[in-house]
């Protein structure tokens, strides 16, 4: 039965493997280390050898960049991570210690950072990640204490996640983190995916096999890829069971991966590689 059962997983692997086509290869950029896709289709890419985030159509126009090195509004030290929704984009400006909030345009609004914080037992130091909530609740992956701060609307601190005390749950090496519409926290945590509710209690705990790995969720799809490797898993499904992809159009390494609307987008160091499939 045992191997009847490794024989349909392989079978399934493959017969959904063979469905990604290749579309079309969009963008040009230096040292891409992440990007994010809103639901009206823009897609945003931080750039860490510019310091520079760029807005982008479906079709790879560059529709505004901001950025530069520096510590000011709208200036980067290795911005290491970008989520976007309809109204706003989040950066993560590693080095700066701080996130920097922009709207749908790429027009500064406000940071976020330490000094926002009264009590010095939550500040963070070197953030990895962010994510906002549908409700507005703003979650940071601390990448000085390996834990994530939940902090309101009004940027007041709420709670500790994945800290020591949260036992099995604890963070170890955290690299990346993502939210699904229904607000489960998603982190990537050396081979694992760790998995929170909304309120930092740690629910699963999924092996993706993948060291060192990236993560996104978009709509109830997870893809989470290590250098040459992608694995999709549809979360409203929950049987855990993955689905890999080896994109064969390019010899660079995977940086970072979404699955939006039955399209996957890829993307590496230089450009963002677009397949379209079928599950």
């Amino acid at each position: 039965m045992k191997l009847i059962t490794i024989m349909i997983l392989f079978t399934f692997v493959n017969s959904f493997s063979q469905t990604f086509l290749f579309e079309n290869e969009i963008g040009r950029f230096t040292s891409a280390s992440s990007f994010s896709i809103n639901s009206a289709g823009f897609i945003y890419v931080t750039d860490i050898s510019k310091n520079e985030v760029l807005k982008l159509d479906r079709k790879g126009k560059v529709l505004k960049s901001v950025g530069g090195f520096g510590w000011g509004n709208e200036s980067f030290d290795n911005p290491i991570d970008v989520n976007a929704n309809m109204l706003n984009v989040y950066v993560t400006d590693h080095n700066n210690n701080r996130i920097q909030f922009f709207d749908k345009d790429l027009n500064f609004l406000f940071e976020f950072n330490s000094k926002n914080i009264e009590n010095n037992r939550y500040a963070f130091a070197y953030p990895k990640s962010c994510v906002v909530s549908n409700q507005g609740d703003m979650f940071v992956l601390d990448g000085d204490n390996q834990r994530i701060l939940k902090f309101n609307t009004k940027g007041n601190f709420v709670s500790e996640i994945g800290n020591t005390d949260s036992g099995e749950y604890a963070l170890d090496n955290p690299k990346k983190l993502a939210i699904s519409n229904d607000g489960k926290l998603f982190v990537s945590d050396g081979q694992m995916v760790k998995v929170f509710d909304y309120f930092g209690t740690g629910i699963i705990k999924i092996n993706s096999e993948l060291k060192n790995a990236n993560l996104n969720v978009s709509g109830f799809i997870l893809t989470i890829n290590d250098n040459n490797k992608i694995k999709l898993l549809d979360l409203l499904k929950g049987d855990n069971k993955f689905v890999e992809f080896i994109p064969k159009e390019s010899d660079e390494d995977i940086v970072s991966s979404i699955a939006i609307n039955n399209y996957l987008y890829v993307l590496t160091p230089t450009c963002i590689l677009i397949y379209s499939y079928k599950n």
